[in-house]
This record gives C-alpha cells, structure tokens and sequence, in this order.
C-alpha cells in the first residue's frame, strides 16, 4: 500500500500542530488523498468500476472520512466527507456481493453466503442489500437449508415487493450464473480488464 506525500504530510501537520485552527482541513485532506488514492490510473481512463476491485483502500478511505465528520462534525467539509463516505459505502457493499457472486459460480456457497451476510449486517443502507438476500436464498439452497433459505426469502418479498429475484406467485427465482468459473484467455492476458 502506497502512501501518497500529501497523506503522510496530513498526518506530519495533525501530529506537530494538534490545536492548529487548521487541523479539520488537515484530517479532511488526509482522508481526501486516500479515497483519491482508492482510484486506480486504469479504472479514472477505463471507466472501471471501482467495485469490482480490491476494497482495502475504500474501506481505508471510508475510515479516515468517518474519523474527520467524528472529530468535526461542524466542518465546512463535512457534507463533502459524508457524500464521499456515502458513494465509498454502496462500493464496499457492491464489492462484497460481487465475491459472493465469484464463489457461487466456483460453487463455495457458504463463502458466497458470508460474503452477502455482511452485505446485510454492515451496509442495511445500501442498494446492494436486496442482492444479497438472494444470494442468501441461493446460497440456502445449495446448502440444503430450505428453511433458512425460506425465512431470507420472506425477508426478501417483505423489503422489497417489486424484487427481481420473486416470480409472480412469490417463488424464488435462482440466480443466473455462467456455468464455467474460470475467467477467459482474454481475460487472463489484459490483467482482468477485459472478460
């Protein structure tokens, strides 16, 4: 993990001037160089979605925003801070259920299911948690649990009326994941930029 100059010289101003007037700018900018950080060269050019790639520095970022709107929640800064931690939120939860989706399609159910339990528990607020839910009942299923495969669908039908994932009569309707797991050759040749 590489620290950018401006993070360390954020973190070099907020350990010598403390009580500085200054010192919300400087916790504000020190988590601003990291969610910058969290962009990659390839996905500002490529038009990639950052979800799809490793979370540590969003979740990184996000902690640092939460750190400063904790400290100064008055800041000039803070609306900013919040709308950032907002979009870092919906990616860390679109991340997490775009793996739990990889291990459905490797057929490793439980992992698929912890991964869309955190969905649920650590970002309720998000848009990703109605796929999670399905991935709850997939994963169920494929682990012979239909009871508790049940229950996440009446959980399910009841947050989201209008899912995708319920047929008219209220049935599940399973998830459509390609049959082969193994990414393609051109996939494997362009560094996972191309599928």
């Amino acid at each position: 993990m590489k620290i950018s100059r401006l993070h360390a010289t954020a973190d070099r101003f907020i350990k010598n001037h403390p009580d500085h007037d200054s010192i919300d700018y400087a916790y504000y900018m020190r988590a601003l160089s990291t969610y910058n950080g969290a962009e990659s060269l390839l996905s500002r050019f490529l038009d990639l979605d950052p979800s799809e790639r490793d979370s540590k520095e969003l979740s990184k970022a996000f902690s640092e925003l939460a750190d400063f709107t904790a400290r100064f929640p008055n800041s000039s800064y803070a609306p900013d801070a919040k709308a950032r931690m907002y979009y870092l939120r919906e990616m860390v939860s679109r991340h997490e259920l775009t793996v739990a989706h990889y291990y459905l399609k490797r057929k490793a159910p439980l992992s698929a299911l912890r991964r869309s339990q955190e969905v649920v528990q650590n970002y309720p607020s998000t848009r990703s948690v109605e796929g999670a839910l399905a991935v709850n009942v997939q994963a169920y299923n494929d682990l012979g649990k239909t009871e508790l495969a049940e229950t996440n669908l009446a959980v399910l039908k009841q947050s989201f009326p209008a899912s995708s994932y319920v047929d008219e009569e209220g049935n599940f309707i399973p998830l459509e994941l390609p049959s082969d797991a193994d990414p393609s050759f051109l996939y494997w040749i362009s560094f996972g930029l191309f599928d």
